[in-house]
């Protein structure tokens, strides 16, 4: 997938959806190798399980065919694959409250994307599965939240 461009297909949007979970594994299986916390540690072990678990359910959706006649032809997807990537980099270096930060961020965006394909598909079942996915990256978002709560009262530690 072209970064920078505009998602115009179904196809595409899984894809993407895909590539963000994967994302969120790899991001948090470097940051969980580096940190000594505990609480955060335990955090991000539930947060890769179930991101795993996101990706493999999508990526079912897309062996299972063609996903473009489950969206209204009319749905003009035109979603900016930008915002939902999150960021790139080195996350070894930053504190446990700024890695808090961008976890939030993706988890926001994630439900985001869920909920837009979820208004742009005209098929109820795939609606329900991105509903639950957005429900389960909101949850996530405030685990994170709850978890940046505690490291600013000095819970937690890198």
């Amino acid at each position: 997938m072209e970064e920078g461009k505009s998602i115009d297909s179904a196809s595409e949007a899984v894809d993407l959806a895909i590539e963000q979970e994967e994302a969120a594994v790899r991001l948090y299986s470097t940051y969980l190798a580096g940190t000594e916390n505990q609480g955060l540690k335990q955090l991000l072990r539930s947060l890769i399980g179930q991101e795993k678990e996101h990706a493999r359910r999508l990526q079912e959706l897309k062996k299972a065919g063609n996903v473009e006649y489950l969206f209204s032809p009319e749905a003009n997807l035109g979603i900016d694959g930008e915002r939902y990537r999150g960021a790139a980099g080195s996350v070894s270096l930053l504190s446990s409250k700024e890695f808090l930060s961008m976890v939030v961020e993706r988890e926001s965006a994630a439900a985001e994307l869920y909920e837009l394909l979820e208004a742009r598909t005209t098929n109820r079942e795939l609606a329900s599965l991105f509903r639950r996915l957005g429900g389960e990256e909101r949850k996530h978002e405030a685990m994170a939240r709850n978890r940046f709560e505690l490291e600013s009262l000095g819970a937690g530690r890198r």
